[in-house]
C-alpha cells in the first residue's frame, strides 16, 4: 500500500506521534550528548519545539467537537430573538386582556440581560 492511499492522520494520531518522538529522544539524546553526536543545546532547542508542538495539540484535542466560535455566537443570537419574542408574547397577552404595556423596544432597551447581550455581541468580529 502506498502512502498516497494512507487516509490523513486524526490530531490524535498526530499526538501520538510526537509524544513517541518525544519518548525517543529522551531515550537516545543522552547517549548521543555524551559521545558528541549532538550539543546539549541543540538537543534542549529541539526539544523545546517539540514540546511546544505536542502543548499546541494538545489544546487542539481537547476543543475537538466542542462548538466553534460563529456556532456559539449564532445560538446566542437565536436565544436572544426567542427571549424578544417572550417580551412580544407577554406584551400582546396583557393587552388583550385589556392591560397597558410598554412598547417591545422600551422594554429591550431598559432590560439589562438584553442591553448586556447586545453589548458583548458588538464585541465579537463577524
Amino acid at each position: 500500500m502506498s502512502i498516497a492511499t494512507f487516509p490523513a492522520p486524526s490530531l490524535q494520531a498526530q499526538l501520538n506521534e510526537l509524544r513517541r518522538e518525544r519518548g525517543m529522544r529522551d531515550r537516545v539524546y543522552p547517549h548521543w550528548i555524551a559521545t558528541g553526536k549532538i550539543k546539549q543545546t541543540i538537543a534542549d532547542h529541539s526539544n523545546l519545539g517539540l514540546d511546544g508542538a505536542i502543548k499546541t495539540l494538545e489544546t487542539l484535542v481537547a476543543a475537538e467537537g466542542q462548538p466553534g466560535r460563529k456556532e456559539l455566537t449564532a445560538g446566542f443570537r437565536e436565544l436572544m430573538a426567542a427571549y424578544v419574542r417572550l417580551l412580544e408574547t407577554g406584551r400582546d397577552r396583557i393587552i388583550d386582556l385589556g392591560g397597558t404595556c410598554d412598547a417591545v423596544e422600551v422594554m429591550k432597551a431598559g432590560d439589562p440581560a438584553l442591553v448586556a447581550a447586545r453589548a458583548l455581541l458588538e464585541r465579537i468580529p463577524a
